[in-house]
């Protein structure tokens, strides 16, 4: 081509003719329109940003973008909720209401305790139960917030949840593993097991007699206030929320 000859290119820098390609469609915004979720069997709603909670998780991401024109319903990985596309509403009805309001806050203000720092106000029950929602829906940014919020609650209240906690914890999904080791973790260097209320689980004394007997074989002190610095090896890996780990 005669170096005279130049090449005529549209705004974008693509040359006239060349055929244009379309980006994957993506979130637009995160703060776009609102989905209206129903939670709880009297379906208290809570008016959340659809971006934000498609960004947030794989299993919302689904159940969020069922197509207009598709006469066929999309594979929905829980059984236990519905999206009406029409009314742009998704219900719960198995999900506790106090529990959701918890989740709702964090999404907006990225906090699970409502007044700052007073952690005696979010019971150890209530924490593992939004662990638990952050299991079932894959919310993996929510699971690593439970795991910061577990070592803050532990240092200010300076005790762990009883039996029936853990038993509830043992029920969970088997993706809440990170939060049981922990636990297994916390309970191996401060806690004295005969002075807390109720029969542990078999599962969970297993798993407890295994961690001392690791710390020993290791020599391995745990001491409670190195426990916040080695959070991240307790969390998800969550590749589309990249966490960055200060000192």
């Amino acid at each position: 081509m005669s170096p005279s000859k130049r090449i005529k290119l549209d705004p974008d820098g693509k040359s006239k003719g060349e055929k244009k390609t379309s980006s994957p469609p993506v979130v637009e915004s995160t703060f776009d329109q609102i989905t209206t979720l129903r939670i709880g069997p009297e379906g208290k709603i809570f008016n959340m940003h659809c971006g934000l909670l498609c960004k947030s998780s794989e299993v919302f991401n689904t159940l969020l973008s069922i197509p207009k024109d598709s006469s066929k319903a999309m594979p929905v990985p829980i059984t236990d909720c519905h999206f009406d596309f029409i009314q742009n509403s998704l219900s719960m009805p198995n999900e506790d209401v106090e529990m959701f309001t918890r989740v709702n806050h964090w999404y907006y203000a990225n906090e699970l305790v409502f007044e700052e720092k007073l952690f005696s106000t979010l019971t150890w029950p209530m924490l593992v139960s939004i662990y638990a929602f952050a299991v079932k829906y894959k919310v993996l940014k929510l699971q690593n917030k439970c795991i910061d919020t577990t070592i803050m609650k532990h240092k200010a209240d300076k005790f762990l949840p009883n039996a029936d906690t853990m038993t509830k914890l043992w029920r969970t999904d088997v993706g809440a593993a990170p939060l049981r080791r922990l636990f297994f973790a916390l309970y191996a260097t401060d806690c004295d097991l005969s002075s807390l209320p109720g029969n542990f689980s078999a599962a969970f004394l297993k798993g407890l007699i295994a961690e001392l007997y690791r710390m020993k074989v290791d020599k391995v002190e745990h001491e409670s206030f190195k426990f916040w610095k080695m959070r991240h090896t307790f969390y998800v890996s969550d590749a589309s929320n990249p966490l960055i780990i200060d000192k």
